[in-house]
């Protein structure tokens, strides 16, 4: 299964017209597994080569509610640190869900400081435009 996630991943920043893709590695756990499980066997230094290919392509990853749960956590942090790491911007996205859940962004600017992002690591909307 996380050879399936990689080769996913893979077409998503190899793919001309994607400016963001939306919650990286968070699915519904009855859909495809585990997904702590799953991304533990997926290398840093698999996931950092295809980052840097997102960024070449500037392609952000968001950053969501929707990834954080008590499951997932750490794993994904895990992801946004490497994000970090290798200079891929990351895009604020809210629940929406929900009506409730649609501009709040408390959830996510916690985990954006858990994870030692500062504002030159979001994707800001004039940067959306490709050459």
């Amino acid at each position: 299964m996380a050879n399936h996630y990689v080769e996913m991943f893979a077409k998503a920043v190899n793919t001309d017209f994607v400016d963001i893709i939306a919650h990286p590695f968070c699915t519904h756990d009855a859909i495809l597994g585990n997904m702590p499980v799953i991304l533990a066997k997926i290398l840093d230094d698999d996931l950092i080569e295809l980052l840097e290919i997102a960024k070449t392509n500037r392609i952000a990853m968001e950053l969501t509610p929707k990834v954080f749960n008590p499951l997932n956590d750490g794993c994904l942090i895990r992801f946004y640190k490497l994000c970090k790491q290798v200079g891929v911007k990351i895009s604020l996205g809210s629940d929406s869900h929900t009506v409730k859940g649609i501009g709040r962004l408390s959830l996510v600017l916690d985990r954006a400081a858990r994870i030692g992002l500062d504002p030159s690591d979001f994707l800001l909307p004039h940067a959306l435009s490709h050459p």
